[in-house]
């Protein structure tokens, strides 16, 4: 059964890698075909009409990935400026967390240790949780011993920050903070 223009259609905009290779591919017949390639000739006559067919839809296939992609620049951008200007608030209001809170970044911090397990909706991380401080890891875990993690930009903030926090306790390590 010999595919229809639709089945070809589909095929190339599944994925742009795959138009762009079915067009230099079918461009590098005609042009091998205008060159008078002695071994082109062997081929059928149908086969030139087709090569024709091939570069010009993968072609336009290419085109639109291309376009869009232009489109959906400025986009892109404006979403990750918003992004870090988030990231940026949200750091920023560490300050304003309170000391039980900042126990547990420093805790990480002095630990050196992003991702850490505690009791399953530990009292002081469910605050820490909703704000966005920590993350809550899925998957099948033990009730008593839960992965979180701190997101990078936060755990970036809290290892500089809170390294000898508080500055009073310097010299001994924090508690750990998690019991039942």
């Amino acid at each position: 059964m010999i595919p229809s223009l639709k089945d070809f259609t589909d095929a190339m905009s599944a994925s742009w890698p795959v138009a762009l290779a079915a067009c230099i591919g079918s461009a590098a017949v005609l042009v091998g075909e205008a060159f008078g390639l002695h071994y082109l000739s062997t081929l059928p006559d149908w086969l030139l009409g087709a090569a024709f067919l091939v570069c010009v839809f993968s072609g336009a296939v290419v085109a639109v990935a291309i376009l869009r992609f232009l489109f959906s620049l400025p986009r892109k951008m404006l979403a990750a400026r918003r992004r870090a200007k988030w990231k940026r608030k949200h750091v920023e209001e560490l300050q304003f967390l309170p000391p039980q809170e900042l126990h547990v970044l420093a805790w990480a911090a002095q630990c050196g240790t992003q991702v850490f397990t505690a009791p399953y909706n530990h009292q002081l991380l469910e605050p820490l949780i909703a704000k966005g401080y920590v993350q809550m890891i899925g998957g099948h875990h033990s009730i008593v011993n839960w992965p979180y993690r701190i997101p990078d930009h936060i755990w970036e903030q809290a290892s500089n920050e809170f390294a000898s926090w508080p500055p009073e306790e310097q010299e001994k390590q924090l508690a750990y903070p998690f019991q039942w």
